[in-house]
């Protein structure tokens, strides 16, 4: 897991405010290619949620000898994982959005974007926003299709 981290840091480093953003392949999940912005988005979110709930000096703490930034990239790479496997149950299971769906999805994509700094929007297109969170509400079905009955 930690190299894995330290390739995708490398790859932030590298890459970002490049043209090649949205080409930039990091990782692959159950043989499907990760570009860099696709990833950024979960790294956003996951920044996002640990700044909510520790403040923005959360990134000061350390815990059990491992830093929060550490802690919140390994956050962020299981959340890709967990969505994009999910993604790939959807079909086996007959779950997709209803149209509506996607347009709410593709609205507060829209709504998120405008709401980030310079930086995350060089970063990552909307296209590729909108797509990662039509990609999460469909895992939420996935998820309500599995624990159906539970």
């Amino acid at each position: 897991m930690r190299k894995i981290i330290s390739l995708i840091l490398a790859a932030m480093v590298v890459f970002t405010g490049c043209g090649a953003k949205e080409q930039t392949v990091i990782a692959k999940i159950n043989g499907q290619e990760i570009g860099l912005s696709e990833f950024m988005v979960h790294v956003y979110g996951t920044k996002s949620s640990y700044e909510s709930m520790g403040g923005a000096d959360i990134w000061d703490t350390e815990y059990e000898g491992r830093s929060a930034r550490e802690i919140a990239m390994e956050s962020a790479v299981d959340s890709l994982k967990i969505v994009k496997l999910a993604n790939a149950k959807a079909a086996e299971l007959g779950v997709a959005l209803s149209d509506e769906e996607k347009e709410a999805a593709e609205n507060e994509a829209m709504s998120v974007y405008q709401s980030w700094g310079k930086e995350e929007r060089k970063t990552v297109s909307l296209d590729t926003l909108a797509n990662v969170l039509i990609e999460k509400k469909i895992m939420g079905l996935v998820y309500d299709k599995v624990t159906e009955g539970y």
